[in-house]
């Protein structure tokens, strides 16, 4: 009696994953990514929003978002393919208006390390070199005088913590 309870519990829990992936539209082989992305609501529509998260830390990285690192989220997004109509591209919006919590990081980091696990080397460095390269156009977008240490020690430091996530999640 009790092993076929058990055996129909664990049969529900691996349904709901599965309904999970299927709303994200995505097959993750880590099951604490999927449920940490549906429990902040991401959807197969707003799932691409997830890899401008750490974009969007840098961003907040001194507390404030100025007006030049949002037109340059923003824009940045348009020109990888997010139009302002998308509802990625309003998840982002929202994340520029009111700093995300922390959850959000959390999924990022288990939704990285989770794809690094079932793409090949190619597109995980491809996906790098795209990070490291907005993470920097991000945080250059303000700041100094006269162009001269326009990026922030707070900023320098996410970006460090940023790169060091994504080269574990590649040596996984």
């Amino acid at each position: 009696m009790e092993g076929r309870l058990l055996a129909e519990r664990a049969g529900s829990v691996v349904r709901e994953q599965e309904a999970v992936s299927a709303a994200l539209g995505m097959d993750l082989p880590d099951t604490a990514a999927i449920e940490a992305l549906f429990e902040l609501g991401f959807t197969r529509d707003t799932l691409p929003a997830i890899e401008w998260a750490p974009i969007v830390d840098v961003a907040w990285a001194d507390g404030v978002i100025d007006p030049g690192e949002r037109h340059v989220v923003l824009g940045a997004a348009e020109e990888d393919g997010l139009p302002p109509q998308h509802p990625a591209h309003r998840r982002l919006r929202e994340w520029l208006e009111t700093r995300p919590g922390p959850r959000l990081q959390r999924a990022w980091r288990l939704w990285i390390a989770s794809v690094a696990r079932v793409e090949d080397e190619a597109t995980v460095v491809d996906r790098e070199v795209w990070l490291g390269s907005r993470l920097r156009e991000v945080a250059a977008a303000t700041g100094g005088w006269l162009g001269v240490a326009r990026t922030s020690r707070d900023e320098l430091d996410a970006i460090e913590r940023i790169e060091r996530l994504v080269r574990s999640a590649r040596a996984a």
